[in-house]
Protein backbone atom coordinates (compact mmCIF):
# COMPACT_ATOMS: atom_id res chain seq x y z
CA UNK A 1 0.00 0.00 0.00
CA UNK A 2 1.46 3.87 -1.02
CA UNK A 3 1.43 6.00 2.01
CA UNK A 4 3.33 8.82 2.92
CA UNK A 5 4.21 10.62 6.64
CA UNK A 6 2.57 13.42 7.85
CA UNK A 7 2.56 15.61 11.21
CA UNK A 8 5.58 13.40 12.26
CA UNK A 9 6.71 14.05 15.84
CA UNK A 10 10.17 14.69 14.03
CA UNK A 11 9.48 17.13 11.27
CA UNK A 12 12.44 15.28 9.30
CA UNK A 13 10.59 12.58 8.53
CA UNK A 14 7.16 14.22 7.19
CA UNK A 15 6.78 13.58 3.51
CA UNK A 16 8.06 10.65 3.09
CA UNK A 17 6.28 8.64 0.75
CA UNK A 18 6.85 5.20 -0.50
CA UNK A 19 5.31 1.26 0.02
CA UNK A 20 5.08 -0.28 3.46
CA UNK A 21 7.06 -3.45 2.72
CA UNK A 22 7.14 -4.55 6.65
CA UNK A 23 5.04 -4.12 9.50
CA UNK A 24 7.69 -4.62 12.66
CA UNK A 25 6.15 -4.55 16.27
CA UNK A 26 7.12 -1.06 17.17
CA UNK A 27 7.61 0.49 13.21
CA UNK A 28 6.91 0.34 9.48
CA UNK A 29 9.83 -0.49 6.30
CA UNK A 30 8.80 2.15 3.87
CA UNK A 31 10.31 1.91 0.06
CA UNK A 32 10.98 5.27 -1.50
CA UNK A 33 10.60 5.78 -5.38
CA UNK A 34 14.29 5.73 -5.13
CA UNK A 35 15.34 2.78 -4.19
CA UNK A 36 15.86 4.06 -0.49
CA UNK A 37 14.32 2.17 2.92
CA UNK A 38 12.87 4.25 5.48
CA UNK A 39 12.42 3.08 9.09
CA UNK A 40 9.31 4.94 10.40
CA UNK A 41 8.24 3.79 14.37
CA UNK A 42 5.47 3.39 15.20
CA UNK A 43 3.17 6.58 16.88
CA UNK A 44 5.22 8.82 15.41
CA UNK A 45 3.50 10.11 12.29
CA UNK A 46 0.23 9.72 10.62
CA UNK A 47 -0.17 8.50 7.21
CA UNK A 48 -1.61 9.56 3.56
CA UNK A 49 -2.87 6.07 2.73
CA UNK A 50 -3.32 5.94 -1.24
CA UNK A 51 -6.21 3.15 -1.89
CA UNK A 52 -7.18 2.82 -5.32
CA UNK A 53 -8.93 6.17 -6.09
CA UNK A 54 -9.12 7.37 -2.16
CA UNK A 55 -6.85 8.89 0.39
CA UNK A 56 -7.30 8.73 3.99
CA UNK A 57 -5.29 9.93 6.42
CA UNK A 58 -4.69 7.30 9.39
CA UNK A 59 -2.36 7.03 12.32
CA UNK A 60 -2.02 3.12 12.35
CA UNK A 61 -2.24 2.00 8.35
CA UNK A 62 -3.79 -1.67 8.19
CA UNK A 63 -3.79 -3.22 4.98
Amino acid sequence: MLVETAKCLNPYMNGIRGLIVERRRNSFLILTPTGALKVVPKGHCWFYVYRGNCVRLERDPSP
